[in-house]
């Protein structure tokens, strides 16, 4: 009648492998989630190395941006002002 503590947890983790594929099944990312796994596996998608990091924050692409987004703060102001 009375369940020690592992065959509980036992019990329980039974209880999820068999509910699990169904949940997954329900959740709306899990197309994307299989897709992006695939997409590990063949090597389309991977970390960046330490030095790919380096290189891509040396051209310091985010200054462009700020300076885009600046522009466009000045004309949404002006176009406010009327």
């Amino acid at each position: 009648m009375y369940e020690t503590n592992s065959e509980s947890i036992r019990r329980m983790l039974k209880m999820i492998d068999a509910k699990a594929p169904q949940l997954l099944k329900q959740d709306p990312y899990y197309e994307y989630k299989l897709v992006a796994e695939q997409a590990k596996a063949n090597g389309l998608i991977r970390k960046k190395t330490q030095e790919e990091i380096d290189a891509e924050c040396a051209k310091k692409p985010w200054l462009k941006m700020n300076k885009v987004i600046r522009k466009n703060e000045e004309l949404n102001d002006a176009d406010t002002s009327v």
